[in-house]
């Protein structure tokens, strides 16, 4: 179907009302003439009416806190480049307030001349919220254990050593919770003397039998007055039934104590008045005529019975408030996890669910009932099950809780990222089963995704111009020294052969770095010197630091290896240099040093630039999710003076790789100075010793030609086609050469190879089609993949039976140890069939 115009625009039309976003069309006076629904909806207007030719852009920004000039600046910044991009505040109709990105840019006919602007407003007040709320969800399980009406604390039996204790230790003893980290068992100074030794027997009985320690005694409080506490001691044991820890709770009982003792002392009054009584009537049998004076004692101890019924009544009262009290503690408790922002998941010793809070269903999808004696690990992808099933195994034979990300199948299908902390469960000392708080960071880990790979993009982007400057300079001097050796003074001189030599090894050093920066962000650790990787870096930004006058000065001390994703190491490296580059302002002048030394068991690296420094209030924040000092973030600074914008997220996604590689980073710096970055890493010999151990020796071995070889190679590159004949008949090799995939197929068919190359990408025809094709009919041939495409994926080619892949460009010694590894690999498989025959015979 074609459309025409008229079709067009009701399209574009359709498209710009449908959009999620907020977007508004100007005049050139910057009055609003349109808008779309979203628009009207975000700012919570009631339709269009309102807002068209009614209100301007401004109105929808924090314009009042602008001044005229920034004003200007905005729009001229729009007409000379076309498009502006800012953040700002606004509140909608009903007063809510929003925090908005805002893209504006120019809107012109055909012939260039300005109609208006074109503004785009993404709400991104719910991102801010999100992070705050992660902040607030962490603190929540030491605030409930903090504020409970009983001392709680954790003991390593083993060190004699206070774990934890919370904050009514030093309501109910008086003495700081330091002084209790510094002695477990200076809580024994506040001891009655009278309790001390039954308190001492009983804690020796609980250490020899692990049995649950309950004990009262008397202490003095902060006041000196004498408190009554109640005492009770769980073991936790370790798979040799040794006590390794234990937790204990003191509950203060002084009120229930001195109710017990004014009952008991009420009982001793009333057993004195019976025995009184009982006197009393043997004096009424003996001597009747003293009648009238035992009748006015017994009315007068009648009377003091009743005043101590009355007693009892009130003490019966005061009991069952207490019960109250306690009745509505525990229901405190249930609403605090009924209501608790983490999910709670409790499992019995046979990791049968017996209880989930709301939240964990509201995550997982599921109702109670439908979860109720089911395991964990029934709801759980395949690949995450056997390492989650492993760490509860763990958690059950140590007694120590585990802290880790895993996966859920939520009911409708979805896969849910979720942060465990779990906690073993004991009674009398036996495994009872687990309980597990989690929180949901599918969120969180796909924006780091997503900005690790945009930020890879952009990366790449801006090596581009690099190195483009790089290449020419090797271009010329490849081609200056190819017109020299066809010149009579310097035909056949091995000096420009070399030379040339080098500057094609150059080129492919540069461009395996940036193949290193484009290819997907999986981790893939490898063993390398630290100055090597920091070496690419200072090359690929060579043209930058050229180009503003920036000099960069290394110190490289003999440092260790270490085991790295060299990848990621890159890209931290490479953010580092662009923020150094950045801090040096103005333009034109600067310094940037780099010091590389071991320290022990780790390879520390420092990087310090000559720049404008870091405020001392913005140190503490630096590592934070979307904090940064440039551009829109900062109006006021330095960087807004020549459009420097950060993104907020480079330093954490830093400390995040430099985390996940068991290492440190940190920061100092002197505002207008200096700023100086600070990375340790763990030597590889500390990381992987074992590994490290047997890398170390140089299992290389001579490389000798035996028999010839007859391969087919297949390129569409001539001159590619030539030169590999040329290496391959030095190696000993007779090599048939096509340009057409088809024919190399049909060639494989009709003749026996030792060997076949394939050029990974063809015009007509993939290598990896070939390569299928020829397997249909020849099983057994060895195929060789050479490439030079950037994100070669060698695994997956060796997965489907490639013998080897080589990355262009290759120099001759890799090819040769690819022909020897083959030589030998054939003379392996002669031996084997050499056997099976003799076998047969």
């Amino acid at each position: 179907m074609n459309l025409n115009s008229e079709d067009i625009l009701k399209l574009k039309n359709s498209a710009v009302d449908l959009a999620f976003d907020a977007i508004a069309f100007t005049d050139i006076n910057m009055k609003i003439n349109y808008v779309n629904q979203s628009f009207v909806k975000l700012f919570e207007f009631e339709s269009a009416d309102e807002i068209i030719n009614k209100k301007t852009v401004f109105d929808f920004t924090d314009a009042e806190n602008w001044t005229d000039e920034q004003m200007r600046n905005i729009i001229e910044n729009i007409r000379q480049k076309g498009f502006y991009k800012f953040e700002t505040k606004c509140a909608t109709q009903k007063n809510k307030i929003l925090k908005l990105q805002v893209n504006s840019s120019l809107l012109k006919t055909d012939k260039q001349e300005i109609l208006g602007f074109v503004g785009i407003f993404h709400n991104v007040t719910d991102l801010e919220n999100y992070y705050n709320s992660l902040l607030e969800s962490e603190q929540k399980f030491k605030i409930i254990v903090d504020n409970v009406n009983e001392i709680v604390w954790l003991k390593d039996e083993l060190a004699e050593k206070i774990i934890y204790v919370n904050k009514k230790y030093e309501e109910i003893y008086g003495k700081s919770i330091q002084s209790l980290y510094a002695d477990a068992m200076s809580f024994m100074d506040k001891v009655f003397p009278a309790d001390a030794e039954k308190i001492f027997k009983a804690y020796r009985r609980f250490l020899e039998t692990g049995e649950i320690f309950i004990e009262q005694g008397r202490i003095y409080g902060p006041n000196n007055e004498i408190k009554w506490l109640e005492v009770k001691l769980v073991a936790i044991k370790d798979e040799d039934g040794r006590i390794v820890k234990s937790v204990g709770i003191a509950k203060d009982i002084t009120d229930l104590k001195e109710s017990i003792e004014k009952l008991d002392s009420q009982n001793q009054q009333l057993r004195a008045i019976e025995q009184q009584l009982r006197a009393s009537n043997q004096q009424l049998l003996a001597v009747n005529q003293q009648l009238t004076a035992s009748e006015q004692q017994l009315r007068a101890m009648n009377q003091q019975l009743h005043a101590k019924e009355e007693n009892l009544k009130k003490q019966n009262a005061e009991l069952l408030q207490l019960n109250k009290k306690l009745q509505q503690s525990e229901t405190k408790y249930k609403n605090l996890i009924e209501n608790m922002n983490e999910g709670l998941w409790v499992i019995d010793a046979q990791a049968k669910t017996i209880f989930v809070n709301p939240k964990l269903q509201e995550i997982l999808g599921y109702k109670a009932e439908e979860m109720l004696g089911k395991t964990p690990f029934d709801f759980m992808p395949e690949a995450k099950k056997e390492d989650s099933e492993n760490k509860l195994k763990t958690e059950r034979r140590t007694g120590q809780g585990q802290h880790f990300e895993t996966e859920f199948i939520k009911k409708n299908g979805e896969i849910v990222i979720v942060l465990m902390n779990t906690t073993p469960l004991f009674e009398d000392g036996k495994y009872a089963g687990a309980m597990a708080a989690m929180i949901d960071i599918t969120e969180r880990k796909n924006l780091e995704k997503q900005f690790l790979e945009s930020e890879k993009s952009a990366t790449v982007g801006q090596l581009a111009a690099g190195v483009a400057h790089e290449f020419n300079n090797l271009l010329t001097m490849i081609f200056n020294n190819i017109q020299l050796l066809q010149t009579d003074e310097y035909k056949n001189s091995q000096e420009l052969l070399k030379e040339i030599e080098n500057t094609v090894r150059r080129g492919a050093g540069i461009v395996s770095n940036l193949m290193a920066f484009a290819k997907p962000n999986k981790p893939n650790k490898d063993i390398v010197k630290i100055e090597r990787l920091v070496n690419d870096i200072i090359n690929i930004q060579k043209y930058y630091m050229t180009l503003e006058n920036i000099e960069v000065d290394t110190h490289f001390e003999n440092t260790e290896e270490v085991f790295v994703d060299t990848t990621q190491i890159q890209h931290l490296l490479l953010n580092l240099f662009i923020n150094a580059r950045h801090a040096i302002l103005p333009k034109n002048r600067g310094k940037i040093k780099v010091k590389t030394f071991s320290d022990k068991d780790k390879v520390v690296i420092i990087i310090e630039d000559t720049g404008i420094g870091i405020k001392n209030e913005d140190l503490s924040k630096i590592f934070l999710p979307f904090f940064s000092t440039k551009g829109v973030w900062h109006k006021d600074s330095e960087y807004s003076k020549y459009n420097i914008e950060g993104s907020g997220l480079g330093l954490s996604v830093a400390s995040t790789i430099i985390k996940n590689h068991n290492g440190e980073i940190k920061v100092e710096s002197k505002e207008g100075k200096w700023t100086r970055f600070i990375i340790a890493l763990p030597s590889a010999r500390k990381e992987i010793p074992d590994v490290y151990a047997s890398n170390r020796e140089d299992h290389r071995k001579k490389i000798f030609d035996k028999k010839t070889l007859k391969v087919l190679v297949v390129d569409d590159e001539e001159i590619i086609l030539k030169s590999m004949s040329r290496i391959l008949k030095i190696y000993n090799c007779d090599a048939v050469c096509v340009l057409d995939g088809r024919k190399g197929i049909e060639l494989a068919r009709t003749e026996k190879f030792d060997l076949i190359i394939l050029d990974l990408l063809l015009p007509e025809i993939t290598g990896e089609k070939i390569f299928k094709e020829i397997r249909e009919f020849d099983k057994d041939t060895p195929i060789i993949f050479i490439s030079g495409q950037i994100n070669l994926e060698v695994e997956k080619l060796k997965k489907i039976g490639a013998f080897d892949v080589i990355q262009k460009p290759f120099d001759m010694e890799e090819l040769h140890i690819v022909l020897e590894n083959l030589r030998n690999f054939m003379d392996e498989r002669n031996q084997r069939v050499g056997i099976f025959t003799q076998m047969r015979k």
